[in-house]
């Protein structure tokens, strides 16, 4: 959406936008088997063909590749410029994989995307062919914001039923909601959710603001929410006891949690962004 509003041609935005409005589910392709999330290094690659492009490649570990409707697809030039293509389902050469088999959250379908020999004309470029990199950018920043804010809501629904659970759990002759220890982790978990969202929050208004700290702030949204929603899930089974480690809804939250390891970068990737934001702040406050 946010590509598509700031680089999208009129044509684009009536397609896709409107695709969208109508339920369209969209995938976009980042990822390779042996690049990870680091976009600089991506082998798909996009060369000239007749009046457009052919573009040949592979993607894994798409979020909606095998359900999608059309996709964003990321991929570089012989040149070494990224470029970031349009392509519907359905057009020829693009095949998507079998689905995932994951360890939680197995409600959001992800598999493999392959690509053979796919025409693209010009009309399915993203904006500028040459300069995908500083757009995909733009775009997956805002992705992290996301994935901060989910995380910071994931467990919240847990929280009243987990107070409720102490309540009622006697242990040692009293219920286990007034022992400290009880208190500690109920009250982490809390404190957890809301900073998460709060960074988040922070994050999203500079983002959108254009604030020169805004791929710090964005990246850090990202690491915060991981790690408090690990923790939280953690500490929820934690309370639980044996219960928790049953299967049902407790280990099935943790489970979804321990994605956002790696969902939308991993804490490595976001941590290096991080220093090298900082780094770049310093150089530029020097010069100024």
């Amino acid at each position: 959406m946010r590509g598509l509003d700031r680089w999208g041609s009129d044509a684009q935005r009536e397609k896709y936008l409107e695709a969208v409005r109508t339920g369209k589910l969209s995938a976009t392709g980042i990822a390779e088997p042996t690049t990870g999330t680091d976009v600089r290094d991506v082998h798909t690659l996009l060369t000239p063909f007749g009046n457009g492009y052919k573009l040949n490649g592979s993607k894994f570990n798409i979020a909606h590749a095998p359900v999608a409707d059309f996709f964003l697809i990321v991929c570089k030039q012989e040149t070494g410029a990224v470029s970031l293509v349009f392509l519907d389902r359905g057009t020829p050469g693009l095949v998507t994989g079998n689905y995932d088999l994951k360890l939680g959250n197995k409600n959001l379908p992800t598999g493999p995307i392959a690509l053979d020999d796919v025409y693209v004309s010009p009309e399915q470029i993203l904006g500028n062919v040459d300069r995908g990199l500083r757009q995909l950018i733009d775009i997956v920043t805002l992705g992290r914001v996301y994935y901060g804010l989910v995380a910071s809501n994931l467990l919240r629904p847990f929280l009243t039923s987990a107070i409720e659970y102490a309540e009622t759990r006697v242990s040692f002759g009293s219920p286990i909601i007034e022992h400290q220890h009880i208190q500690r982790r109920l009250t982490d978990i809390i404190t957890r959710i809301e900073r998460s969202r709060w960074t988040a929050l922070g994050a999203l208004g500079r983002l959108f603001s254009e604030h020169p700290q805004s791929l710090l702030d964005c990246s850090i949204a990202k690491v915060v929410g991981a790690d408090d929603v690990i923790s939280n899930g953690l500490e929820l089974m934690k309370l639980y006891g044996s219960l928790g480690y049953h299967i049902g809804p407790v280990s099935s939250v943790l489970q979804d949690a321990l994605g956002f390891a790696s969902v939308g970068g991993t804490e490595e990737m976001h941590r290096k962004n991080i220093m090298n934001q900082i780094l770049r702040l310093k150089k530029k406050t020097t010069n100024d």
